[in-house]
Order: C-alpha cells, then sequence, then structure tokens
C-alpha cells in the first residue's frame, strides 16, 4: 500500500476551479494505490455523501474537510462592511480578503463541528464567500485536524506580504507570523500542521522557506499536499476552461483563455500524482509523507449513511401522556369512519396491518406530521393533489386526508409503499396548488422552528447547449456566433436525441462547417462534452424540505440562498442523500395543474356554472370520457396533452377510470409497443392472453382476476406483486423485493429472487420448468409496469381538468392560458385556443381583469398583468375602475390611475387602450404629457400644488404601420394580442392556402402565413440559404421552410417578420434538405388577388343583398376577374333538395384588395 495520502483536493463542486467528479478523486486515488484520500472543497461540504460512497466502492477510507474561506476576526470585517465607503485603503483589503484554511474531520465530533461551522459560514458568516474566523474556530475545534493550506493561507500570505499585510515590514510580518501560528497551536494543539506545495509557482517556495522555519521554531510536524483540482494530466486544459467561465459568471467580464491572465485560478500539475512523486518532489520535508499516513489513520469520521437509524422530529401536538401511535390511530379512526360507512371486514383488516407495519417500523410520527401538513395547507384554501407515488396505496394516507383515492377500490397496494422487507423510509409526496407552495414551507418552519426546517439543495449544471455557448464565449465567439450555434442547437434538440457535442455534429451540417471553417470553434467543440454536467451554481430543490428533531446543522451542513428577495436555508446535501442519513424528508411539490383547477373553478362560477368538488371527484360522467378523453380532446389536460398521447386515446376511446389510468401509465418509453395490443383486446379485436401465451393456459385461472381490466398485459407493478403472491406464494413484502430486483437489473439479485420464485411455484403446484418460464415472462413484462398509485393519482388529477374543459371550456382555457409563465409556451397555448376556434380578445384597461379570464361570451381576454412591465400596476387600474367606474378617455383613464410610463407604454403597444378614440401612436406620443398633467394635478389636489395644471391638447395622428403594431404586440405579449397579421386576409386566401397544385411537373403549396424569423445559414457546401420560419393561418405550430440565396435576393423585402404574406412552397425537394419545403415566392396579403385570384364570387342570404352585390360589383372598375353572385338556398320543386342561383356579373372586375373587401357589406366573397 502506498506510504502517501493526499489531504487538500477539491472536485467539480468546488464550483469555481474543480473539475474532477467525487466519483474520479476516489478513483483516481485508488488506482494509484492509496489507503485514503480527503475532500476539501472551497467553503462546502456538497461533495461529502457521493466522495464517501465513491471511496468505500474504490476500496480506500474517506477523510471529510473543507478548504474555508477565513479572516481573522468576521465582528471586525462587518464592522467595516456597515462602515462602507468610509474605509480608508487598508481596511478595504481587510475588507475584501479571504484566507483558505483546510480543516479535516478527526473524529464524530469534528465532523459535527465541521457542518457546524460550515452552516454558520454559509449563513451568518457569508460576505464574498461563506467564511470563519478564530473565534468560530476556537469554538468548534473539537475533533479536527488543521493546516496551513495553499499560498492563499493566513501563514503564506504574512510570507508573501500580500493583500492585507502588504503595508507590514518583514520583521513584523514575521512577529505576525508567530502569533497566528500559536493562535493555530492554541487552538488545535497536536491537530496542527503546517502544508507545503510545490507546483512550480514562485510564491510556494516562499511559502515552504516560512513552513520550514516554523516547523523548526515550534517542532510543528509538516505535510505535502498538491491542491488537487483534475484528475489526470491532461485535464489541466479543461480547468483552465472552468476557471474563465466562473470568472464570467453573474454579470462579470468575459475572460477569454486567450487573456493574459485568462487561466490565472488554473495550474499545471494540480492533477492527482502518485505517491513516489509526491515523496520525491519534497525531499527537505522526509516527514512529510508518513504525516499525512498518520493523518490518514486518525481520522474515523464517517457520515451514517448506512446505518439504518433514523432521526424524526416528534410530533408537537399530542395531549398530556398520549403517544403518536395513539393519535395516529385515533385520527385514522375518525377518517375511516368518514371514508367508508359501510366498511367491510377486509377493509377493517387493511386498516389494522397498515397501522401495525407503520408503528413497528417507527414511522407514528412521520405520518402525523405529513398528515398535519396536508390539512392545514386545506384550512387555509391551498388545493393539494390527490395523491402522487406509492403513499396513495395506503388506505392510512387515504384516512387521513394526505391521499384521495380509496386504495381498496383502485387495486393499490400498501406494501409497494411500506413493507417490513424495506430498508428505506416511506417517501410521501405531496403536491399543492404551485402558486401557494412557499405558504406551505412558511408553515412548517414556523411550526417545527426555523433551525429545524430546511430545503434540500440542488446544482444548476452545464447542459449540452449551454456548454458549448459557454465555451464558445471563452474562445472568443462573438454574442451573435454563439447566439446562432445556441439557436441552432436548439432546433436540433426538437427533431434528434443529442448528447453529445459529437452526435450535434452528426445531424448538423451547419455545425459541422463551422468546425472545419473556425478553429475557436474546433476548440469548442474538443471541451463542450467535458464541461457538461459540471455544477455551475447551488439552487433550490424543487421539493424536498427536511425536518430534523433539533438543529439541522447536528445532522447536515446548511447555508443560506436568497430566491426572490426571501432567505432560504438549505442543506448542502440533495435529496436522496438526506433520506440516506435517516432524515425525515417531506417533497412539497408545485403543480400548476392544481392551480390552473381552482382558477378554472373560479372563473366557471363567476360565470354561473354549477361546478361542485364532487362533480370533480365522481370520475364516472359518461360525457367527459365521450367528449374530452375518446375524442383526444386533452390539450392542457395534466399528462394527456401530447400529441401522440391523444392520438391514442381516439383509438382507445376510454369508457372508464381504469382505461385512462393504464393509458397514463403505458404512455411511456418501453411500454409504449403495449397499447395498440391493449386497445385491440380492450375492443375485442384480439384475445386476452395473459402474460403471454406461453403461459397463458397454465395461470389464467389464477390471474384472471388481477389482470383481467388490463387484458393480460402486466401494466402496473402491483399487478406484478399481486401475480407473484399468485403463483409463488410470495408475501406482498416479498414480491416488492422481486419487482425491485427486476428494476433494477441486478444479477446476483435477481438469481437469488428467481431461486426463490420457481421453488414457490413449485410449492403451488407449478413445477420447476413451468416455474421458470414464469419467472422469466414476468421478468420481460414486469420491467415496462409502472405504479399504479401514481397513474391512478395522476388520472385523477387530468379527470378533474377534463371535467372542466367539457363543461366550462373557456374557463378551463383562460386558467390553462394564464398558467404558462414561459413566453413561448403563452404563445403557444393562445395560438392552440384560436386554432380551436376560441376568440382570445386583446387586453382592454375596461373589460380585463388582472388575469386571462373567460367572458360570458365564451371567450378568453387577455389580463393586463400579463402584459410584460405591467405586474403589480395592473391593480392600480382594476381598484380604480371598480371605485369609480369605466373610463372615458385615455387622458381620464391616466389621470385617476397615474400609473408608470413603463407600464403606460406596454399598455398601449398591446392594444389596452384601443377601446378611446385615439391610435397607439397619438396616445405614444402623448402619454409623457398626460401623465406629468396627471401627477400635477394629483399634487394640487393633495394639498401639496396651489394651482390646478392646465389639460395637455391630445391630438389624433396617423396610426403606426401595420407592421410595427404588430411586433409591438408581440414585443410585450410574446404574441398577437388581437390575432396574427393573417387574421385580416383569412377571406380572401380561404379557397387558396393550404391547397397543393402543380406546375409543369412541379408540385407547390400555397400557405397563408405570418413571418415568424428568417435565419441565414450556410451551407455543407459552403453555399449560403436562409430559413423562414412562419406561421399558417390555420394557427398550426410554427414551421420552417429553406430559401435559396438567389430566392432570397429576390423576395427578402416581403419576408419581414410580422408580415402576412402567401408562401409558394415547393414540395418535391431532395438532397441535404429532403422532407423540407423551399420558398419558391412570397407574396405580400394585399396583393393576393392580383396575384393569385381568377374568380369573384360573392354568397349572399337574401334576394335583396343579391340584388345589391351585382349593383356594387357592376360599380367596380372593368378587369380580368370573373364576378358572380350566388343567390340564398331555395327547395327545390321536389322538397328534398336546394340550390342556389348563381347569376355572372357578365364581365371582369380588377382584381384589388380594396374593391374585393367593400362586397363584404353584401355577402360572403370568396377568391378562386
Amino acid at each position: 500500500m502506498a506510504s502517501f495520502t493526499h489531504l487538500h483536493n477539491h472536485t467539480s463542486l468546488s464550483t469555481f476551479d474543480g473539475v474532477q467528479s467525487p466519483k474520479e478523486l476516489a478513483g483516481r486515488a485508488g488506482e494509484l494505490g492509496m489507503s485514503a484520500a480527503a475532500v476539501t472543497d472551497h467553503g462546502v461540504c456538497y461533495a461529502w455523501p457521493s466522495f464517501q460512497e465513491a471511496c468505500d466502492a474504490a476500496g480506500i477510507k474517506p477523510i471529510l474537510g473543507i478548504e474555508a474561506y477565513f479572516v481573522e476576526d468576521f465582528d471586525h470585517v462587518q464592522s467595516l462592511r456597515e462602515k462602507g465607503a468610509a474605509c480608508s485603503d487598508r481596511e478595504n483589503k481587510v475588507r475584501k480578503t479571504r484566507f483558505h484554511q483546510v480543516l479535516l474531520a478527526k473524529t464524530q465530533a469534528g465532523l459535527n463541528n465541521l457542518m457546524k461551522l460550515a452552516s454558520w459560514a454559509g449563513d451568518e458568516g457569508f460576505y464574498y464567500n461563506p467564511t470563519i474566523d478564530f473565534k468560530r474556530l476556537r469554538r468548534h475545534s473539537e475533533g479536527i485536524i488543521a493546516t496551513s493550506s495553499c499560498v492563499q493561507g493566513i501563514l503564506p500570505k504574512l510570507a508573501l506580504g500580500d493583500d492585507q499585510f502588504s503595508h507590514l515590514s518583514k520583521r513584523e510580518r514575521i512577529e505576525k507570523a508567530h502569533s497566528v501560528t500559536e493562535q493555530y497551536l492554541d487552538i488545535f494543539g497536536d491537530d496542527f500542521y503546517l502544508e507545503a506545495h510545490r507546483h512550480g509557482i514562485e510564491d510556494e517556495e516562499t511559502m515552504n522557506d516560512l513552513v520550514q522555519y516554523l516547523a523548526k521554531r515550534y517542532d510543528i510536524p509538516v505535510i505535502t499536499a498538491n491542491d488537487c483540482h483534475y484528475a489526470r494530466p491532461e485535464d489541466y486544459e479543461i480547468q483552465k476552461v472552468r476557471t474563465c467561465l466562473s470568472r464570467s459568471e453573474g454579470g462579470g467580464d468575459n475572460v477569454l483563455l486567450t487573456d493574459e491572465d485568462g487561466g490565472r485560478f488554473a495550474h499545471e500539475n494540480m492533477h492527482v500524482k502518485g505517491p513516489e512523486e509526491m515523496i520525491s518532489l519534497f525531499e527537505e520535508f522526509p516527514q512529510a509523507a508518513e504525516n499525512t499516513m498518520r493523518i490518514a489513520e486518525s481520522c474515523g469520521a464517517r457520515l451514517p449513511m448506512e446505518e439504518g437509524e433514523y432521526f424524526f422530529p416528534e410530533f408537537p401536538d399530542l395531549g398530556p401522556a398520549e403517544t403518536p401511535k395513539e393519535r395516529l390511530t385515533e385520527e385514522c379512526a375518525k377518517g375511516f369512519r368518514r371514508r367508508y360507512p359501510g366498511a367491510t371486514q377486509a377493509h377493517k383488516d387493511r386498516m389494522r396491518y397498515e397501522l401495525g407495519v407503520i408503528d413497528e417500523m417507527g414511522f407514528n410520527d412521520y405520518f402525523l406530521i405529513v398528515s398535519d401538513v396536508v390539512q392545514w395547507a386545506k384550512a387555509q384554501g391551498i388545493r393539494v393533489g390527490p395523491g402522487r407515488g406509492s403513499a396513495a396505496g395506503s388506505m392510512v394516507t387515504y384516512c387521513l386526508g394526505i391521499t384521495d383515492l380509496d386504495p381498496m377500490a383502485h387495486g393499490l397496494l400498501f406494501d409497494r409503499f411500506l413493507n417490513h422487507a424495506r430498508t428505506t423510509m416511506p417517501d410521501i409526496d405531496i403536491d399543492f396548488d404551485d402558486k401557494r407552495r412557499e405558504e406551505v414551507i412558511r408553515h412548517i418552519r414556523a411550526k417545527y422552528g426555523e433551525d429545524r426546517v430546511s430545503e434540500a439543495i440542488t446544482f444548476n449544471r452545464f447542459q449540452l447547449k449551454a456548454a458549448v455557448r459557454n465555451v464558445s464565449r471563452v474562445f472568443g465567439l462573438k454574442p451573435t456566433e454563439q447566439d446562432e450555434v445556441a439557436d441552432e442547437i436548439k432546433e436540433i434538440k426538437k427533431e434528434h436525441d443529442v448528447g453529445t457535442v459529437e452526435d450535434l455534429l452528426e445531424v448538423s451540417p451547419k455545425l459541422r462547417r463551422k468546425r472545419q471553417d473556425d478553429g475557436r470553434f474546433e476548440k469548442v467543440c474538443k471541451w463542450a462534452d467535458d464541461i457538461q454536467g459540471l455544477a455551475r451554481h447551488p439552487g433550490r430543490h424543487p421539493a424536498a424540505v427536511i425536518v430534523t428533531p433539533d438543529e439541522t446543522s447536528e445532522h447536515v451542513p446548511t447555508q443560506a440562498l436568497t430566491s426572490s428577495g426571501e432567505k432560504h436555508i438549505v442543506t448542502q446535501f440533495d435529496g436522496d442523500q438526506l433520506e440516506d442519513l435517516g432524515l425525515l424528508k417531506i417533497d412539497v411539490l408545485g403543480l400548476s395543474a392544481l392551480s390552473e383547477i381552482d382558477r378554472a373553478l373560479e372563473m366557471a362560477r363567476d360565470l354561473g356554472y354549477d361546478i361542485s368538488e364532487e362533480d370533480l371527484e365522481s370520475r364516472d360522467d359518461p360525457k367527459v370520457y365521450e367528449e374530452i378523453f375518446a375524442t383526444g380532446d386533452t390539450k392542457g389536460v395534466f399528462q394527456f396533452e401530447s400529441d401522440g398521447m391523444r392520438q391514442f386515446l381516439e383509438q382507445m376511446e376510454p369508457t372508464e377510470f381504469v382505461h385512462i389510468a393504464a393509458m397514463n401509465a403505458l404512455y411511456r418509453p418501453g411500454p409504449m409497443q403495449q397499447i395498440p395490443e391493449f386497445i385491440a383486446r380492450m375492443h375485442g379485436e384480439e384475445e386476452t392472453i395473459y402474460i403471454d401465451p406461453s403461459i397463458h393456459d397454465a395461470i389464467k385461472d389464477d390471474v384472471s382476476d388481477i389482470l383481467g381490466d388490463t387484458y393480460g398485459i402486466m401494466v402496473f407493478q402491483e399487478q406484478v406483486m399481486k401475480v407473484c403472491q399468485e403463483v409463488a406464494g410470495f408475501s406482498l413484502g416479498q414480491a416488492d423485493i422481486m419487482r425491485r430486483a427486476i428494476g433494477k437489473k441486478k444479477e446476483k439479485l435477481l438469481m437469488e429472487q428467481k431461486q426463490k420464485f420457481v421453488e414457490g411455484c413449485i410449492e403451488q403446484g407449478y413445477g420447476r420448468s413451468l416455474g421458470e418460464t414464469i419467472f422469466q415472462k414476468i421478468e420481460e413484462f414486469a420491467d415496462y409496469a409502472f405504479n399504479r398509485a401514481h397513474s391512478s393519482s395522476y388520472a385523477a388529477l387530468a379527470y378533474k381538468q377534463a371535467y372542466l374543459k367539457c363543461y366550462c371550456r373557456e374557463a378551463f382555457q383562460a386558467a390553462i392560458v394564464q398558467s404558462k409563465s414561459d413566453d413561448g409556451d403563452r404563445a403557444d397555448q393562445i395560438r392552440e385556443l384560436r386554432r380551436e376556434g376560441v376568440d382570445v380578445k386583446r387586453p382592454s384597461v375596461n373589460k380585463s381583469k388582472a388575469e386571462f379570464a373567460a367572458t360570458d361570451e365564451g371567450e378568453v381576454r387577455f389580463g393586463l398583468s400579463t402584459i410584460k412591465y405591467v405586474g403589480k400596476e395592473a391593480q392600480v387600474f382594476l381598484e380604480e375602475r371598480e371605485t369609480g367606474g369605466p373610463f372615458e378617455s385615455f387622458m381620464e383613464c391616466l389621470c385617476r390611475c397615474t400609473p408608470n410610463a413603463r407600464a403606460v407604454k406596454a399598455l398601449i403597444k398591446a392594444g389596452a387602450f384601443d377601446d378611446f378614440d385615439l391610435s397607439r401612436a397619438a396616445m405614444m406620443e402623448a402619454h409623457d404629457k398626460v401623465l406629468t398633467y396627471a401627477r400635477k394635478r394629483r399634487n394640487y389636489k393633495q394639498g401639496s400644488r396651489k394651482s390646478m395644471p392646465d389639460a395637455p391638447q391630445v391630438h389624433d395622428v396617423a396610426e403606426f404601420p401595420r407592421q410595427s403594431r404588430f411586433q409591438q404586440e408581440r414585443e410585450v405579449a410574446s404574441t398577437y394580442t388581437g390575432g396574427p397579421p393573417t387574421d385580416d386576409f383569412q377571406w380572401l386566401a380561404q379557397h387558396l392556402s393550404g391547397h397543393e397544385h402543380t406546375y409543369k411537373g412541379t408540385r407547390y403549396r400555397l400557405e397563408l402565413a405570418t413571418v415568424m424569423k428568417v435565419k441565414e445559414q450556410t451551407t455543407s457546401n459552403g453555399n449560403r440559404m436562409w430559413w423562414v420560419t412562419y406561421q399558417t393561418a390555420g394557427y398550426e405550430i410554427p414551421d420552417s421552410a429553406a430559401m435559396w440565396d438567389s430566392t432570397y435576393e429576390e423576395i427578402g423585402d416581403h419576408l419581414r417578420p410580422d408580415t402576412a404574406v402567401m408562401l409558394v412552397l415547393e414540395t418535391d425537394v431532395r438532397g441535404e434538405y429532403a422532407g423540407s419545403y423551399t420558398v419558391e415566392n412570397a407574396v405580400p396579403a394585399r396583393q393576393i388577388p392580383a396575384r393569385f385570384g381568377q374568380v369573384a364570387c360573392v354568397e349572399t342570404d337574401s334576394p335583396e343583398a343579391a340584388r345589391s352585390a351585382l349593383e356594387r360589383l357592376s360599380e367596380l372598375p372593368e378587369g380580368e376577374m370573373e364576378a358572380w353572385v350566388k343567390g340564398p338556398k331555395r327547395n327545390a320543386s321536389d322538397g328534398q333538395t336546394n340550390y342556389q342561383e348563381t347569376v355572372s356579373l357578365g364581365r371582369g372586375i380588377q382584381p384589388d384588395l380594396q374593391s374585393l373587401s367593400s362586397l363584404r357589406e353584401t355577402g360572403k366573397v370568396h377568391v378562386f
């Protein structure tokens, strides 16, 4: 075994400069024959759990530590912080300087002290970095080993005369070094070590001289370290890229790798070196390597991740002498009477069984705490989901009101959730209205103590697109080039499953060409995959909340994060790691579907619909299945809105709840292949086969009750467990172990389960051969099975939304649009509503609410607060309108409300003032002077101004150009508030657009469309071409068509974004862009009649209207377009048919838009 241990190492969770994963660090140390290794990330303990696990796997001892940020006296630094700009230059150096301090956990007490130090530093001690000082070290020094650290340590800085010590003479610095050393010795005694480094850095030699001097002076042992930031020498380049990225994060200046100091925080030789190399580097410190081994042998602290001990808080609301078991039993009895008024013995036995398991496993407090959280939320009117995950299979959770699905009625198993064979904690995930999730977390903090409740941490990591974009920045690509690359990746990911740069290059000629032509991008392609997956910065976990019996920092290190101006305490370990430590985790999830239901219900009731919660809970209304699910009309319905799901629903035609629960389980990769078979059996088109034809006859009688409602297919995991129970005599706990063994695919575990299963089959009378076949078939199909409790719970949630869509469609749709916070998602939802024929109205200061809302006329109207830059200002308009009545004019509105100018401009652009008799251009021109007048007028009324100001004159002016208005709407609302540019021309193009034509052997398609974007691209041959993104007049999903450069030169002027055009698309394209359309021409919408129209026909509904149409036609200038009038429908003499008389004008008319528009007053105009 090697005679050296690395005690100063950083992982990728040192988010500024580390690039090796905890697994790579541990693995490399093991490869080099070391018996132990330490992790000392900058100021945090993030890597501890994964590093300990990796060390165990590598067969080496983990040493847990940190390299803390350190000052001598944090309270003094805080006083300088408060002093701020009044600080002298010397004081500013003290205020800003942070030293490094390596600390290692020697004992369990030391580990706990490190956690407390890290927790204090990450909250109260955070200033630039999480910081500690001598005062805190002295308070929490027990069981900790300290070293003098790297060149950033306080002693090396004294030797170098850097930072806050630059004003001291050499003698003063030596005296100060003595004083600091004596403080370390006073605090840590024999557990203080001096640390030497050698990476070819000049400052380190000065540091090493001081180390040698102090070692002799005070008889302090020396260790050598390599400050390892990456595993292997070749990873140095990755670290250089990483440090450039880190220095540019958070709005800092862009740092290029080619800058003189671009990689100044990265250093060569900071890899995990072998023992022999480390020993040979430090001949002047012959005992240093042995000292590292001595430290390694003395360190025995570990995180208690495999001990199976739980640290639950006690439920606080117990009566005198009342036990948690008694309270849980009592609460369940109340719920049982409410949920099961006609309970059978089976119900009673099930409840008794579950309570017994919970008590024996010590989880009574856990269930009481979770129930208390849910009941509090419901009492506050916060909507809670019907269930999530396997917890919905428990009768206890159902009777406590945690879940809302009867497990007995839906075939759900408690043992899938909790059983004696499980060694893990129960996991109850709860969905809350996403708008009110924070209220729930604040309640938990208030009830159980701020110092005992934390949220779990999560990490924002570099994904593929972000990695490529950010590395592009480091190598000097311009922002426009970065955007171009990012846009290309975004488009690729829509069509391809790409996970690496090589995947991108394989499917993108453009990126291949760029790599070939641009040396900078070639380097980007080389390094981006190494950056992908690295942590960028910490964040709040979207669900996990931890409640501990005492201070959280007694069990896990914590830190403060700020979100929306509010401080949140988070753990430094993630949710799964916290469960491994035996801590109580409550998953408090925010689900937008719940806020959508609340909002839709509120609007529906405002509109006079009589819908109750019982209606939503029924799950048995035939109309909901027939009109929503069976037709695939599930856009906006939770988990049923994808195009593929909707197609399967149309084929399935579900009629009952189990059908949609099964579809929810089947519609995922893997089991999706079973959907056609499920549907065919459901409709009687195929015979029901139980599991597989090879075992069907042998087991059908035994499993028909289990698999009957899914037509012999093992759709649900609960079915797998019941089948194992039936054919092998397993307990449900044993069956759960087998289910998990199949899912994990661990060969040893599977073989053990197979042996037990086959032996069970023999005992049940199936025989060995058949038992082995049954196991094989179960193994094949069970891997596709899904948790029935979860799929049923979410199907129940989907049913609620489907019910609302069925009975109050406009309210449901308004709620769905409002829930979309992302601009693109909201624009897509509005487009979908318009495609369905819903009239989406622009915002109005006289008619809008704050949010999207349904109207009495079945419309959906924009809310004022949904417009960018308006936000809370919307409330000013609503309150004034409520108290003072509708606004009569633009000036009156601004005088009564006095909003800020930015909000007014945004509302003008969105069309919210269009009800007034002024153009948007006039309002934009006048708004500043009107607001100035409004403020002066308000001041006069409040008495702070002596005279009433003169009202400004507001004159109407010519309106903004059409394209500008549409562009402004999209700017502030992400979409067109009053409909896209094509809306005004649909009547003109209805018989032309969307149809294919053949001309000289080539097929063309005409599309009336709104131009969204035109993007230049270079082909693999180096030629320039263009991509036109457009949205058709039928509100389909935006599409793209290629256009050759020669075509762009001719028609590019017609392809301005936010304009309506008739696109001429060639549909028979081969070669590099086969399958795509190419744009052959683009005609402005106003020119459609002249370019494409051959016949104009006016369809009328009365003889008078027909005569009027003919008269109007006769007044139009003569031209080449044929003109007809079609009269009203009349009954034929047989009384069975009807006909329309068509009369020709007898001459042609000029095909101009103005003339044809004038005809619309007499009837419906068709152009062919």
